[in-house]
């Protein structure tokens, strides 16, 4: 039995802490796979340099990929590495936004954002 092909996409998310008044925003972790390799990445980035490596690590996994797939990628990760890190090959690539494809996917639904357990009140 064939196995089906699967896209060559890159699925990423960034976990950012907001800017504020006197600080940019600074990414803290990311994570991204590859579904047709399965390869996986999952770093921390607690400093500039081991950001640095991090999104260089993630621009290899895009080698090769068709296009990027993410949650809020149209307004939030992709201008965020693109203020960053503008030479990233990954950037080139086109991208589809869960974010705006969820009211399709959802009609009835008028929030279209993901539900974060670590939000919610479970009192």
């Amino acid at each position: 039995m064939a196995v089906p092909a699967q896209p060559k996409s890159l699925v990423f998310d960034l976990e950012v802490v907001p800017a504020t008044a006197d600080q940019p925003a600074r990414i803290i972790k990311l994570g991204a796979l590859r579904p047709d390799t399965g390869a996986e990445l999952e770093l921390d980035t607690p400093s500039p340099q081991r950001l640095d490596a991090a999104l260089g690590q993630l621009d290899q996994l895009g080698e090769g990929a068709s296009f990027l797939l993410g949650h809020n990628l149209l307004a939030h990760d992709l201008p965020l590495l693109e203020a960053g890190t503008p030479g990233l090959a990954l950037l080139r690539l086109p991208a589809i936004d869960t974010l705006r494809l969820s009211p399709l996917a959802f009609p009835h639904n008028p929030y279209h954002r993901l539900a974060k357990d670590f939000k919610l009140i479970r009192a």
